[in-house]
């Protein structure tokens, strides 16, 4: 039996280790919208690779992404899953987002920590994982989620 990536029944655990790993290590950073952009016409790795940066620095100086790379059913065509994080949270920011994106059309939502709990198979981040580690980038310098204090800092 052969599980989604064509590897024999005895590898499949590991597989599914291996992208629960790697999807709490993505849980583990602070993230602002999921994003879906896709291309108008056929374009390589490397072209939707420098989109993607391009979109990202025109979102700002501080905007980290990390994006994975997957051919669509239809045509085979590249498009792209992203989290993104380096922004404020707002609805208007995610129509800035979205708005900034010139190779096609873009879908933008609000990541929601909630439905991402780690070490489950579901949410953003186990998307992410789906085409593998090899199809996944890191653009940007991410930062690590810390959730806030109640009641100000913790003194001593």
């Amino acid at each position: 039996m052969e599980d989604e990536y064509g590897n024999g029944a005895a590898r499949a655990p590991l597989v599914v280790a291996a992208r629960l790993v790697m999807a709490d290590w993505i849980r583990s950073f602070r993230w602002t919208c999921w994003a879906h952009p896709t291309f108008t016409q056929a374009v390589s790795r490397r072209f939707a690779l420098r989109a993607c940066r391009w979109w990202l620095r025109q979102l700002s100086r501080e905007s980290y992404a990390i994006v994975a790379f997957e051919r669509g059913p239809s045509g085979q065509l590249i498009h792209c899953h992203a989290l993104v994080g380096g922004i404020p949270r707002s609805r208007l920011c995610e129509q800035f987002v979205g708005g900034l994106w010139r190779q096609g059309r873009i879908e933008v939502a609000p990541y929601d920590r909630k439905r991402d709990y780690p070490s489950t198979v579901g949410g953003a981040s186990w998307y992410l994982t789906k085409t593998g580690s090899d199809a996944v980038e890191i653009l940007g310098s991410p930062v690590v989620y810390r959730p806030r204090t109640r009641g100000g800092r913790n003194r001593p």
